[in-house]
């Protein structure tokens, strides 16, 4: 673990040299970021320098704090970009961000051998650089490499209408793939050595729609989850078992197209109840919109191998999974029709990533290799090996055996 601090030292080291041949910025240049120092109240010097290369960044030298910026991108960019990634790096300043990830670093070090934590630390600096782009007021710069792709988008909050795009057409130019979820979303054609491409953004905010929840008595409710794709975040732009939690009875739903409806489906793990349906992205007028949940049903399967024997006192981990489908299409782990055809595939996950309660960790199937899938949503498009199916409040739905071919 010693030889971690070692090589973050070293590369410390060979950064400050890079840096040491930076120059003063030019007069316009110094004045535009002094102003901005100013105008958050800030005292104490903090230099701007030009490098040939290096930046935009902030950085922290044995001098104290300095903000550096490559010569030849700055003297492309207009004084409003310029002051969009001043104000940038300047929110990093005010946050504190330099130490807040050397201490991350630090506390990582310890942990070397686990990849999660490399991940999320990653994810942290991630973090830091979308919050100081919405300060910044939505101007940012990045570098991209010469030829076609897609600048992805998401705004500040899941106030915006989104935008979807397969996976295909974003890894290489095919439709199909699975859904990509986006604020906003723009084809780029970047040439080389053409200078700075610059594009502008116009987010779309949706509507809010709010409601009630209610047991299948009108009973009152607590902790809710809701599967829909508007639960999304930057971090993940396809839907992977993402949900709300509604608190309270009372619901939300943010970024809401007025012009759609959107698939909902709420579950109460506690009580077992559970509905789900199309809401409209407009709030309904006059009463408030209530959803009522219904006690949730459940299904019987059975799992043989290739001869028809059942798998008795099977592993469940080791059997098919099920999965609960939230858009339509076909399975993205069984998808190559679907590829051939340039088909979206649907947005479904394993029931296990969002419900915990009743799914998580294994169960045994019995002797004749039956195994119940309880707390099932009304309403909701399940699927098993390849099987769709819903159920009806309080039923129980039985299943074709599903035929298990060992490797």
């Amino acid at each position: 673990m010693c030889f971690l601090p070692v090589c973050m030292g070293l590369a410390y080291l060979r950064f400050l040299r890079q840096l040491s041949a930076s120059q003063a910025a030019p007069e316009s240049w110094a004045i535009q970021w002094q102003r901005l120092l100013n105008e958050q109240g800030i005292r104490r010097t903090i230099p701007l320098k030009v490098t040939e290369r290096l930046g935009p960044a902030l950085c922290w030298t044995p001098q104290g704090h300095r903000v550096f910026v490559p010569r030849r991108v700055w003297q492309e960019l207009t004084p409003r970009q310029r002051e969009g990634i001043l104000r940038h790096e300047l929110a990093h300043l005010q946050r504190g961000d330099l130490w807040t990830m050397l201490l991350a670093r630090l506390l990582v070090l310890p942990h070397w051998f686990n990849p999660f934590a490399w991940w999320a630390l990653r994810r942290q600096a991630e973090c830091a650089e979308w919050a100081c782009d919405q300060v910044a007021g939505g101007v940012f710069q990045m570098a991209v490499p010469p030829g076609r792709g897609h600048l992805l988008i998401h705004g500040p909050t899941t106030d915006y209408i989104q935008q979807v795009i397969g996976s295909r057409t974003l890894h290489n130019g095919q439709p199909g793939g699975r859904r990509n979820y986006v604020h906003g979303l723009v084809p780029l054609d970047v040439k080389l050595g053409t200078g700075v491409h610059e594009v502008t953004v116009s987010l779309r905010r949706g509507a809010t729609v709010k409601g009630r929840l209610v047991g299948p008595q009108d009973q009152p409710v607590s902790d809710v989850l809701m599967l829909t794709t508007l639960a999304m975040s930057p971090v993940d732009l396809e839907w992977r078992g993402s949900s709300i939690t509604a608190r309270g009875g009372q619901f939300e739903l943010h970024g809401c197209d007025p012009r759609q409806t959107y698939h909902v489906a709420f579950l109460d793990p506690k009580n077992q109840w559970g509905t789900a349906l199309e809401i409209p992205g407009r709030q309904p007028a006059g009463e408030p919109l209530t959803v009522h949940l219904a006690p949730c049903g459940t299904a019987e399967v059975r799992f043989v191998d290739p001869d028809g024997r059942p798998l008795a006192n099977e592993d469940t981990d080791s059997l098919p999974s099920l999965s609960i489908v939230i858009t339509p299409g076909p399975s993205y782990f069984q998808s190559n029709t679907a590829r051939k055809q340039g088909l979206l595939s649907a947005d479904e996950d394993f029931v296990a990533n969002f419900d915990r309660q009743h799914y998580w960790g294994s169960r045994k199937t019995d002797q004749d290799g039956r195994c119940t899938l309880p707390a099932l949503i009304p309403g909701a498009k399940y699927r098993l090996s390849g099987q769709d199916f819903t159920v009806k409040p309080g039923e129980t739905h039985p299943l074709p055996d599903i035929v298990v071919k060992r490797r």
